[in-house]
């Protein structure tokens, strides 16, 4: 068969996989695997629907194939790494997942199951690392951060873990395990949390406004509440150029190579699921490089309401403001 019968087929299989029919699918690109025996696209359209069908066996056999004949596919190796993690051999599931990252680091799945194959492992540290980096590359993904939340909850940062389940939650509100996950960490952190002990009258530290309420100042009580503040100060101050780094990279690496990989699966026939495959990166890019803009604003936020208070300070004790 000619190379338009070839290419025929894969339109036929792409259509068939995208109207939600995996076994024709498979039919089609075996065929077309059949016809073209090099040809990694076939191989990878026939994994994925051996994949979609729960034959792992043959999907295996095949991801192998797409990753021999293009061992540049990042794709492909983090696709195997999932179905190593699927069958228990965490061991494959991180050389693979590994080798698909160091291809393109901007994977956010190929993250999410290296934290899988970690934690499987007992690797719990390395998994919340794991965890963390998908979020951040797919601020979306609301399983990672059910899963971080369950990490870190076992570990007993019972603050991060309420936070990671908050992540959850903003992204699907009825995520029944995101709910019982918060439940369990406020639970556990309202036990961990001692009650204060009242011993004495309390002890007026400023002299009270109206309705013996104490007026509220603007500067700082004490010069440790001072000295915490210049700390917070200077740790906004490094975390600024940490947010402007990451807008700069979100630019020019993440964000201008998901523009790329996208233009070249608009041209050309790609493989099934690439083009939405690319349509998400491109998306995660933009939420990743919304995500550090609001960073750098919240801190340049902070940093103009600490600079009010060392003004009002610096006023109240008749130091000069420059």
């Amino acid at each position: 068969m000619s190379n338009a019968g070839f290419d025929e087929i894969c339109t036929q299989a792409r259509a068939a996989v995208g109207a939600g029919n995996y076994k024709d699918g498979r039919t089609l690109y075996a065929k077309a695997v059949a016809l073209s025996p090099q040809s990694p696209d076939a191989h990878y359209g026939l994994a994925t629907c051996c994949y979609l069908l729960s034959d792992f066996d043959a999907a295996m056999k095949h991801f192998k194939e797409v990753t021999r004949l293009d061992p540049l596919r990042a794709t492909a190796f983090i696709n195997l790494g999932a179905l190593y993690n699927r069958l228990g051999q965490q061991e494959e599931a991180i050389a693979s997942l590994r080798k698909g990252l160091q291809l393109d680091p901007r994977r956010a799945e190929g993250y999410y199951n290296l934290g899988i194959a970690y934690r499987q492992k007992g690797m719990a540290d390395l998994a919340i690392q794991a965890y963390r980096e998908a979020t951040r590359l797919n601020p979306r993904m609301a399983d990672a951060f059910l899963n971080l939340g369950n990490l870190l909850l076992e570990a007993e940062r019972f603050p991060e873990a309420i936070a990671a389940y908050q992540q959850a939650l903003s992204m699907r509100p009825n995520f029944e395990k995101a709910l019982q996950g918060l439940h369990s960490a406020q639970q556990a952190l309202a036990a961990a949390t001692p009650t204060p002990r009242v011993t004495g009258a309390p002890v007026v530290t400023e002299a009270p406004g109206r309705d013996g309420f104490s007026e509220p100042t603007h500067g700082f009580a004490n010069i440790v509440e001072r000295a915490e503040a210049m700390e917070s100060l200077r740790d906004v101050c490094q975390k600024q150029e940490t947010y402007c780094n990451e807008i700069t990279r979100a630019l020019e690496q993440e964000l201008g190579a998901a523009i790329r990989e996208l233009s070249r699966s608009l041209v050309g026939t790609p493989a099934a699921g690439e083009l939405e495959l690319q349509v998400k990166t491109y998306e995660a890019a933009l939420v990743g490089l919304r995500a550090a803009r609001r960073n750098l604003d919240e801190g340049f936020q902070k940093i103009r309401d600490l600079g009010g208070r060392f003004t009002a300070s610096a006023q109240a004790a008749g130091e000069p403001v420059m």
